[in-house]
């Protein structure tokens, strides 16, 4: 592979449209898990969206309200941060809070939800 090659595979910027669609999972993901939570809902559908949560939603709205763009790179960041804080969100919640779990997550997930709002207020001023 020569150097023209190896250049035209280097990572670029998603479509926009794509951005939107995982800003609207991410905030989907934590309102749904954080409202199940709080209401005390024990259904499949709280398990699936709190693993789509804290294994990406997290992450996603802190590296875009950082202004990153749609991209693989941020992809693989955000999951990298999500299960990052998940990890330390657990230590906390073990540790300090004696196993209270839900306060620390209900927490995740309003900051996930502000993260979102971020970069959707980032976009109306573009």
């Amino acid at each position: 592979m020569n150097a023209e090659e190896a250049s035209s595979h280097r990572l670029e910027a998603w479509p926009e449209a794509a951005g939107w669609v995982l800003d609207g999972l991410a905030a989907a993901a934590a309102a749904a898990t954080g409202l199940l939570m709080v209401v005390g809902v024990d259904h499949g559908l709280r398990v699936v969206a709190a693993a789509v949560l804290f294994a990406f939603g997290f992450g996603w709205a802190v590296v875009r309200a950082f202004g990153a763009p749609a991209s693989s790179l941020a992809a693989l960041g955000a999951v990298a941060l999500s299960i990052s804080a998940t990890m330390l969100l657990g230590e906390v919640a073990v540790t300090l809070l004696g196993w209270a779990w839900r306060v620390p997550a209900v927490a995740m997930c309003g900051g996930t939800l502000l993260g979102i709002a971020v970069t959707l207020s980032h976009r109306e001023r573009a």
